[in-house]
């Protein structure tokens, strides 16, 4: 009797650093990560840059925070050190092929959080679509087919299985493989994403993009001169990982952008892809197998507290509060800097351009912020192309 009530009281202890141990394993982003979301979204991507410089991480988030910081600093402008990001994070995911047996263990013994962030199917697919951004940008045409045919790739039947297409990163995939003149491939490509999109129109041979009937039509500048400009634009802020796991919906519609070349109206952006819409569907695929898991995961949990009720209750009650009721706490680890409108501008252009006007107009008709774009512009033989961004919120 002696002997067990001199080891109960270890027991507990024991119990409850190991518990601690693993609420401190399992833990959310890092303030710097936070902090540096927060300043991407009001807008100050340099300063967002400079937060997650030096910023340390858990190498189980690895993949994550490349994702995350990848995008500040192309927003940043930081092309070369974002492609870094995004190749990182893209290498991981490959290594990360072979199942963790320790994590996946550790993951039904406390929660999801201690796995290895792997990044749902969309994600991976805009990882390619964002690192060909930062070719086409530099003007790194063959680098950005090479990003091409890897989203091609993460979209195959084989490799998406049965999540949501994603019509954006086909009409990148096409546009990236136009630009180094692959257009039989470019023309699938935006097929591929014409399918995916009932209230426009896609045009396999060029790209131009045109809204359906039901759709009011885009104003253009005088005479087509041969020249084009494309705009890239991103709009909004994707939910958070709370907010999808809380099924709170964005409400409002993300809007989209007018484009105005020298004075003149040329034409609006449409939306290819919400990630919104991508977030949640992917969810509600994994929802049977996630509730599957903590179901287990909870069963597991209580048939070793019921065993430890049997050498002391205390200990048995401990185990419960700390690993089901502090412990049991679902992963809403997400790529939070993913704009939510993924949309595209495709219109005439006159031969030489002294100023571009982007108008971001946020729905039901209410203007935002104007950027005022100068030359030089990236170009491609007749092609000129813009990425732009509205990350402020909407008040």
């Amino acid at each position: 009797m002696l002997t067990t009530m001199h080891h109960a009281p270890t027991r507990a202890s024991g119990l409850v650093m190991l518990a601690l141990l693993a609420a401190v394993a399992s833990g959310c982003a890092s303030s710097s990560l936070n902090q540096a979301r927060r300043e991407y979204h009001s807008g100050d991507y340099r300063k967002a840059a400079e937060t997650l410089e030096k910023a340390d991480f858990p190498e189980r988030d690895r993949v994550l925070f490349m994702m995350e910081r990848g995008m500040i600093r192309q927003a940043a402008e930081h092309y070369d050190d974002s492609t870094k990001d995004f190749l990182d994070a893209y290498e991981t995911l490959e290594e990360m092929t072979a199942i963790s047996v320790t994590k996946d263990t550790a993951s039904m013994v406390i929660n999801d959080n201690v796995q290895n962030f792997h990044a749902v199917p969309f994600e991976r697919t805009l990882l390619h679509t964002f690192t060909a951004k930062n070719h086409l940008l530099q003007s790194n045409w063959e680098n950005a087919a090479v990003e091409a045919r890897r989203i091609i790739q993460s979209l195959s039947a084989e490799a998406k299985k049965d999540y949501p297409d994603d019509a954006y990163s086909r009409y990148m995939a096409g546009f990236c493989l136009s630009m180094i003149g692959d257009w039989s491939n470019a023309a699938l490509q935006f097929r591929e994403a014409g399918k995916l999109l009932p209230a426009l129109q896609i045009d396999e041979r060029t790209g131009l993009i045109t809204p359906g009937t039901n759709a009011p039509a885009s104003p253009t500048p005088g005479a087509n001169t041969g020249h084009e400009l494309v705009v890239f634009a991103l709009i909004g802020r994707s939910p958070t990982g709370q907010e999808l796991h809380n099924q709170r919906r964005p409400i409002m519609p993300a809007g989209f952008a007018e484009i105005v070349i020298d004075g003149q109206t040329a034409g609006r952006s449409y939306a290819l892809t919400d990630t919104a819409d991508l977030a949640f569907t992917t969810k509600q695929k994994d929802a049977i197998r996630d509730m599957a898991k903590t179901v287990s995961r909870i069963a597991l949990k209580e048939a070793t507290a019921y065993q430890l009720d049997k050498q002391n209750e205390l200990v048995g009650a401990l185990y419960r509060i700390i690993m089901i009721g502090l412990l049991e706490q679902p992963d809403v680890r997400r790529w939070e800097t993913l704009p939510r409108s993924l949309q595209v501008a495709r219109v005439p252009c006159p031969t030489d351009p002294q100023e571009i006007q982007v108008r971001f107009v946020h729905s039901p008709g209410g203007a935002g912020r104007t950027l005022h774009l100068k030359p030089p512009y990236i170009q491609n033989r007749n092609t000129r192309i813009l990425v732009v961004r509205d990350t402020q919120p909407v008040l």
